[in-house]
């Protein structure tokens, strides 16, 4: 039960990491496209 639960814990803590660096990402994206005058990459 021990095990399940740090593997749910695991989990949760590793999803909510992922979607908060990913937000972050697209955040540091959106403020280099709004103060860079030119593109860093093309699509």
């Amino acid at each position: 039960m021990i095990m399940s639960v740090r593997n749910l814990l695991n989990v949760v803590i590793t999803s909510v990491l992922i979607a908060f660096s990913t937000q972050a990402l697209s955040a540091t994206e959106v403020v280099l496209s709004i103060t860079a005058p030119v593109p860093i990459y093309y699509p």
